[in-house]
């Protein structure tokens, strides 16, 4: 029995769609494992801090938090906090950043943004 030439091409426009589905998957699926990874809990809470947030949203660490102190009203301590000295030489270890010196990482304290402070940073 031989199968119409149409029915080929049906066949193969499928396994077409379903590669390109399966692709995305995959590249949504990578995302997920990447915004996880950036995600730390201090103080207890869930969070995740200013630089991975840029990174993010593709701004500068600076820019992303003048936009932050230019609507200071919008988070509150509970939606954002300034991490301590500690805090963020324990952070530095979890994520690998050990070498210090002139020019290397942040001169500045990282903030750290809770999940509300996240969807409050999302209409800023």
């Amino acid at each position: 029995m031989k199968v119409p030439q149409e029915n080929w091409q049906n066949v193969w426009k499928f396994v077409q769609k379903s590669v390109t589905l399966q692709t995305k998957l995959v590249f949504v699926m990578n995302e997920i494992q990447v915004i996880q990874s950036k995600i730390y809990e201090i103080r207890g809470v869930k969070v995740m801090l200013d630089k991975d947030l840029a990174e993010l949203y593709q701004v500068t660490t600076g820019n992303l938090n003048k936009a932050v102190k230019r609507n200071i009203r919008r988070f509150p301590s509970d939606f954002m906090f300034q991490q301590t000295k500690e805090e963020w030489d324990s952070i530095r270890f979890q994520i690998g950043i050990l070498e210090t010196g002139r020019g290397k990482y942040t001169k500045f304290l990282p903030y750290a943004f809770t999940e509300q402070g996240l969807a409050m940073l999302s209409g800023v």
